[in-house]
């Protein structure tokens, strides 16, 4: 990765959501050191480190993504309008399935 690649690297963590989930992956790491260190695992602790790094990795590749002319913003927009009416049509195939089988 060149020095284009660390700007790119670096803007997408220096940024409210980076700093934050990078800050949250430190802080839920040293927690799962000394965790470890006192003898105590805690699965919370582990489930939560690997769900905040990779929230982090697919914020850093997004921005990285975006940085090289990929829509992800507009694709993820997109899929999370699709949602609401996925949903209802999950609600209406399983409102068939119950009224077919009551």
């Amino acid at each position: 990765m060149g020095m284009d690649g660390w700007h790119v690297f670096m803007a997408w963590i220096l940024t409210p959501t980076g700093a934050t989930l990078t800050l949250l992956l430190i802080a839920l790491g040293v927690a799962t050191s000394v965790m470890r260190l006192a003898g105590r695992s805690i699965r919370f602790l582990l489930t939560a480190t690997k769900i905040a790094a990779t929230l982090l990795v697919i914020w850093i590749v997004g921005g990285i993504l975006e940085a090289w002319g990929v829509p992800v913003r507009e694709s993820i927009a997109t899929i999370g309008s699709w949602i609401p009416s996925l949903i209802q049509a999950a609600g209406g195939f399983l409102k068939r399935l119950f009224e077919t089988a009551g």
